[in-house]
């Protein structure tokens, strides 16, 4: 059963596959009056906790196997943002930055943004998908 929401649900579906034998999947609600444009949904898939700091605006936090919406600062008029990407094994060893980049601002379009490791490596990998929802 899906809780009721003001507004529209979608429902998006995210293999999770932990480094055992077995696989996990989870139904993850995305309200449109919170997944706006120029928002990025970003799922944890990987086996460290994940932080995305973007320009002036504190890291938003993804453990292991969950997700979070990241939206660009209100007011923000550029058309690239500054992203800083940490991981971290466990909460208490210290963030280490993963990469350092700058992404397009484009409110036609919202992502989704999957954090991962290849099998046998400890690198941070991501892809990212875009949406286009405006004219």
């Amino acid at each position: 059963m899906v809780p009721s929401h003001p507004g529209p649900v979608w429902l998006v579906l995210s293999i999770f596959v932990p480094e055992s034998a077995g696989y996990g999947v989870r139904a993850i609600n995305l309200v449109a009056s919170d997944f706006k444009p120029g928002a990025t949904m970003l799922f944890n898939t990987a086996p460290t906790e994940v932080a995305v700091k973007l320009d002036g605006v504190n890291p938003v936090a993804v453990r292991q196997g969950s997700s979070q919406l990241l939206t660009v600062p209100p007011g923000f008029k550029e058309n690239m943002i500054s992203v800083q990407i940490y991981d971290r094994k466990s909460a208490s060893d210290p963030w280490r930055i993963a990469q350092s980049t700058r992404w397009p601002v484009d409110n036609r379009f919202r992502s989704y943004l999957f954090f991962y490791n290849l099998q046998g490596s400890n690198q941070l990998c991501l892809h990212g998908i875009t949406e286009r929802i405006g004219p």
